[in-house]
């Protein structure tokens, strides 16, 4: 049953769907009363925008968690292609994750999953799909999926390509003030309104970003080294990225709200927006037990072995 689950190709769906959602942690322009939330604030105070989006990223680096929801959207040319949600709660240093995730991309339509859970600890993910998938894999609930052998072992290169930059070159890099540390680079920041975020009042702050002004490392090296700074720009180059837009809203404490980016791809276009609450919190994730685990990379030793 577990080559059946691979051949039809749920697992690494599956897998590259999760993946991509962790590369997004870190989208469409919808008005300052958007769903959201964060630490309860005041008025949102005047200060010049670079010095705002600045004071944000430092309070972000210092909280290292938050309790998040995502949406994002990828072109179906790009191998999970579609809508993807996910929600939960993670930590950037260290990196840890527990999450559930949504979505068309997940090929739910065609045998895959609709909805999972996710566990990241230790650089290791922990998928489990429910009782339905559970079926197909002797009765475990959990798939563990170390995403570096994974991507060795599939033999399919834009799936490694996938799985690799999912993780590798932007997944650790989740903590979302290294995000904002590229906005700084932008040379036209400015602030486009003000208003009540899930009843917090917060400021809309939006801008462009050049991959050629990303690269000259104007930004703060303060968040963002210039090694990390190379990895996001070298990313956004394999992807055909010439520039992204961003859009950032940020409370009476200096917490972001709201952090939406969008750009163009070779495969067309990319959105992911996310919105962020509970500074602070404990992230709480474990590994699941051995004996209710099943190790994707063996499934796929077993499945080319079977000719799968």
């Amino acid at each position: 049953m577990r080559t059946k689950f691979i051949r039809g190709g749920a697992a690494l769906g599956a897998v590259a769907f999760a993946l991509a959602a962790v590369a997004g942690c870190g989208g469409d322009d919808k008005k300052d009363d958007a769903n959201g939330g964060s630490k309860a604030g005041g008025g949102a105070a005047k200060v010049a925008p670079a010095a705002a989006i600045e004071a944000a990223a430092k309070k972000t680096t210092e909280a290292k968690s938050a309790k998040f929801e995502m949406t994002m959207k990828v072109p179906s040319a790009a191998g999970a292609g579609g809508s993807m949600k996910s929600s939960g709660v993670m930590s950037w240093d260290p990196l840890e994750m527990d999450m559930t995730l949504s979505g068309s991309a997940m090929g739910g339509g065609s045998g895959g999953l609709k909805s999972a859970r996710m566990v990241m600890v230790d650089d290791v993910m922990y998928m489990n799909g429910g009782a339905e998938a559970a079926k197909q894999l002797d009765g475990k609930h959990w798939i563990k999926i170390d995403p570096k052998a994974v991507a060795e072992q599939s033999g399919d290169k834009s799936m490694a390509d996938a799985i690799t930059g999912g993780l590798d070159e932007q997944g650790k890099n989740q903590d979302p003030a290294k995000q904002m540390a590229m906005f700084l680079d932008s040379p036209d920041i400015k602030k486009v309104g003000s208003g009540e975020v899930a009843g917090v009042q917060a400021t809309h702050y939006k801008g462009t970003v050049s991959l050629e002004q990303a690269a000259k490392q104007n930004g703060s090296l303060e968040y963002l080294s210039k090694a990390e700074r190379k990895q996001l720009v070298d990313a956004m180059k394999k992807q055909g990225v010439e520039k992204y837009n961003v859009d950032v809203w940020v409370d009476g404490d200096q917490y972001p709200v709201q952090f939406k980016q969008s750009y163009n791809t070779t495969q067309g276009p990319t959105s992911v927006q996310m919105r962020f609450s509970d500074w602070g919190a404990k992230v709480n994730a474990q590994a699941p037990a051995a004996t209710d685990t099943v190790d994707l990379m063996e499934m796929l030793k077993k499945a080319q072995q079977q000719g799968g």
